[in-house]
């Protein structure tokens, strides 16, 4: 059984001898460079009577591949190329292929909850909810910014990073006993350790949390960082193609969305918190924030410098990269389709990556799911119940009706409001970003999302 994790659809027309036309295939080299260790399974659709279905030219490797015989039509002055459905030989509507990242990942996933299982039963804690978050918990812990919540580590203020909200409350506690069990795993010859701390920085890595054991077989010992994972998604009308996810931001996130993570939570005794109020902070709306704080001191430069939300995203030293953006986006959607109750991560990734609207429904999803998760009860079409949203977690009110925006009276308000919600905007309130700013990214981000839809 192939994991499927991209389709590619060929709409075809089945006209007897007529043009049967196939949609180009032009980034298929990026997902498919044709080696052995690559899966392809195929869509076929009967035909009647002979049928020529023309193609890209690019496309011929793949199609030969596929046992097609391709035929070059010169008929009308225009070297065309296209293949001979018949009754025998079907016409192919659709293919499937799978990128060797996802399934090397989800392989890699499995092994680290089937021994969450194994886990669970050592400890009298056959939990499913636990089990997803041990999981996830691990995920995360290889980047210190998602795992240890220290009170004398500053921000660039002074002021305490883990303020108002730590990702012990945010996204459950880690399980050191679970780590130093979980690293140690081998698949297809590499440690977890060594697998998922590839896709943090030197600077990042939570080296505490993953030490070796003193009698530990080591293998890979030469730990290699800051590896981008491949984005497994293109939008055909934004493309997305040859970009990267911040893989382990994107677990960070799914553990703090996940609802289920606070059954965890009170299942181990450490209690619950109130999930409408981190959840956004723990993935898009954190990242939002943070920009906005860092742009501070440049303030003057929105409208010149920065016109829109790719100049934030370009500038890596305002947090909000388009690695963490995407990851954000991905969580979400993951969260709120794959893992409404206890289910494997692994099989979540699988389906959100195999799913065929994920392609050109990736930010219409994200929507979605961020108003299944929304705040108050917002007024309007789906979009203008997202600007409300968006808006809301900058700290700003807008109508939809008159598409007036307006700051909440006082920083009073905010904090009554919501206290975790703005935590990392009422961090240090000389600094507190202005109307401008948080309208600028607030403002930004909606349109880049909806050009998107």
């Amino acid at each position: 059984m192939l994991d499927l994790l991209t389709v590619c659809p060929l709409a075809l027309t089945c006209l007897s001898m007529n043009t049967a036309p196939l949609l180009s295939l032009d980034d298929l080299n990026f997902y498919l460079p044709l080696e052995d260790n690559h899966g392809i399974l195929i869509e076929e659709e009967q035909v009647s009577s002979p049928t020529k279905c023309y193609i890209e030219k690019n496309t011929i490797p793949v199609l030969k591949k596929l046992g097609k015989d391709i035929e070059k039509d010169n008929s009308n002055g225009t070297e065309r190329y296209y293949y001979l459905a018949t009754t025998t030989s079907p016409m192919i509507s659709a293919i499937t292929y799978t990128t060797d990242d996802v399934v090397r990942l989800r392989r890699q996933i499995e092994a680290v909850e089937n021994t969450a299982i194994t886990f669970q039963a050592t400890i009298g804690r056959p939990n499913p909810y636990y089990m997803d978050n041990l999981t996830l918990m691990y995920l995360r812990s290889f980047n210190k910014n998602y795992s240890i919540d220290d009170d004398n580590k500053k921000d660039g203020e002074g002021n305490s990073a883990s303020k108002f909200v730590g990702w012990t409350a945010a996204a459950g506690a880690l399980n050191p006993a679970f780590i130093k069990l979980a690293d140690p795993i081998f698949v297809d010859g590499i440690q977890c350790r060594t697998f998922f701390a590839q896709y943090v920085t030197k600077n990042e890595y939570a080296e505490s949390l993953h030490k070796r054991g003193l009698f530990e077989f080591v293998h890979n010992s030469d730990l290699e960082f800051g590896k981008h994972f491949r984005n497994p998604i293109n939008d055909n009308d934004h493309p997305t193609t040859n970009k990267t996810i911040d893989l382990i931001h994107m677990f960070a996130s799914i553990d703090g969305c996940y609802d289920y993570t606070l059954a965890a939570n009170n299942f181990i005794g450490l209690g619950s918190v109130d999930a409408k109020t981190i959840h956004d902070l723990t993935s898009w709306a954190g990242d939002l924030q943070t920009a906005a704080k860092k742009l501070v001191p440049l303030e003057d430069k929105i409208h010149s410098k920065y016109l829109n939300f790719a100049d934030i995203m370009n500038d890596s030293h305002l947090g909000c990269t388009e690695d963490d953006i995407l990851a954000d986006i991905d969580a979400v959607n993951i969260t709120d389709s794959y893992l409404t109750g206890p289910g494997r991560l692994n099989d979540a990734l699988g389906q959100y990556y195999s799913n065929t609207d994920t392609q050109t429904k990736r930010f219409q999803k994200f929507v979605t799911g961020v108003l299944h998760d929304e705040n108050s009860n917002w007024v309007g079409t789906n979009n203008q119940k997202f600007e409300q949203e968006v808006y809301d977690d900058l700290a700003l009110t807008y109508d939809p009706t008159t598409k007036t925006i307006n700051d909440y009276s006082s920083s009073v308000d905010i904090i009554n409001k919501n206290l975790k919600k703005f935590a990392i905007l009422t961090r240090g309130s000389s600094s507190f970003p202005s109307f401008k700013i948080r309208k600028f990214v607030a403002r930004s981000f909606i349109d880049y999302v909806e050009a998107r839809i």
